[in-house]
């Protein structure tokens, strides 16, 4: 950093900086005042390398290159961004990608998202059209911290894994989650006067989508249901629908609840908004714009874009996310494979609905009569229903197995698709 900031005031007007550094600086938050400087800058070059370039050195290098001059609205940077050693012709034939430098403006902490191709924008314009951000639906909080400073206590002084006692909550933890439902579950000795920060009771209380703040990669993006009143730590986010919290009485609530934000949620089903947060769509958008290959913070979480649909298409998709939330821990994996499929091609047909229909491709008219199960019902006829759509529409003449199958010939989804393997 400070390299940079020395050369930059050792440059002339119009003078020309070309450095070889880590490329941690285009997108960790120790480089934000230095992505802000260069802002300030025409940057005409960068070239990412997502290997190690030097045998000497195991850091992922990049070469960035700027004139001392303030950037032209319209200016666009040269990219070149070299995955693999085997992608390393783009680099050797100067294969460049145009990004403009002001989208940088306005990414988070100014990182440089240099995988932002005009056509990338394109694509994440259609997934926020006629769409609404998590925060504007949901109250997105952390879960608590079951530590004690007042008594020097960690956390295994909380949690049991048995109920030694009748008070003591339900309670899970990141590495508990599946993908739809919570797999392993503990006992929490919830003692609010003395943690460190115990959140507040009907945080956990009330119904619920928990969703993993920790990603080793993009496809452990995932976010379960809760219903149940299971406790949970910082290791996840919870999300409630606002108009459950309309009398809730803690202050970080009431400051940022609203009359609009009571009646946004008032719209949405979890089922439906959980089938959304764990789609291909949104695991997309998050790698594209925010994904540091670690975290999913809160302030992610918030600005995810929820799809607005009827009532019908969120019944719909609500029974073929209860089928997966019912299939996941049982030794049902084609049907749970197929409907986890099925649950991702809906989602792409809501947020690209035109290039879907001119494919032939569309799903949700032929899922009108999908049987729906209840909690009323015994595990063996939810299990028969389930097992009876499975047939039904795995038939190789129905058209939704033949929509769910080739979707991918719809070039977003293509595109989505692969940037995620």
């Amino acid at each position: 950093v400070l390299f940079f900031e020395k050369a930059i005031d050792a440059l002339r007007p119009n003078g020309t900086l070309s450095f070889i550094t880590s490329n941690k600086f285009l997108s960790q938050g120790y480089g934000l005042k230095l992505r802000e400087e260069f802002l300030k800058h025409t940057i005409t070059e960068i070239v990412n390398f997502n290997y190690d370039v030097f045998n000497s050195a195991t850091v992922r290098t990049c070469i960035l290159q700027l004139n001392k001059q303030k950037s032209n609205i319209e200016h666009s940077i040269k990219i070149i961004d070299v995955h693999t050693k085997s992608d390393a012709v783009k680099f050797e034939k100067l294969l460049y990608e145009n990004i403009k430098q002001t989208i940088f403006n306005s990414t988070e902490s100014n990182n440089f998202r240099i995988n932002l191709t005009d056509y990338k924008l394109s694509l994440i314009s259609k997934i926020e059209y006629n769409s609404i951000k998590v925060e504007e639906v949901f109250s997105v909080n952390y879960g608590l911290r079951p530590s004690s400073e007042k008594l020097n206590l960690k956390k295994d002084s909380f949690i049991y894994s048995e109920k030694e006692n009748p008070s003591y909550k339900k309670y899970f933890e990141g590495k508990d989650m599946g993908y739809w439902k919570i797999k392993n579950e503990y006992f929490l000795d919830y003692s609010p006067d003395v943690m460190y920060n115990p959140m507040f009771e009907n945080l956990f209380e009330t119904e619920k989508l928990v969703g993993l703040r920790t990603l080793s990669d993009i496809s452990k993006l995932r976010f379960i249901y809760d219903k149940c009143g299971f406790y949970c730590n910082d290791s996840v986010v919870v999300l409630t629908l606002w108009h459950l919290f309309e009398s809730e009485q803690n202050q970080t609530i009431k400051r940022n609840i609203s009359n609009t934000k009571i009646e946004n949620s008032k719209d949405f089903q979890y089922q439906y908004a959980q089938a959304i947060l764990n789609s291909s769509v949104i695991k997309y958008y998050f790698n594209e714009l925010m994904y540091d290959g670690t975290h999913f913070y809160p302030n992610h979480m918030k600005v995810l874009p929820l799809k607005k649909t009827n009532n019908e298409s969120q019944n719909i998709c609500s029974v073929i996310t209860k089928y997966n939330y019912f299939l996941e821990l049982s030794a049902n994996k084609l049907l749970f494979d197929f409907f986890s499929q099925l649950s991702d091609s809906f989602i792409f047909e809501l947020y690209f609905p035109t290039e879907i229909k001119s494919a032939g491709k569309e799903i949700l008219k032929h899922l009108g009569d999908l049987k729906p199960i209840t909690d009323d019902m015994s595990e063996e006829e939810k299990l028969a229903i389930i097992q009876s759509e499975f047939e039904r529409l795995y038939d190789t003449n129905h058209p939704v197995r033949f929509a769910t199958e080739t979707l991918d010939s719809v070039e977003e989804v293509r595109i989505i698709k692969e940037a995620l393997k």
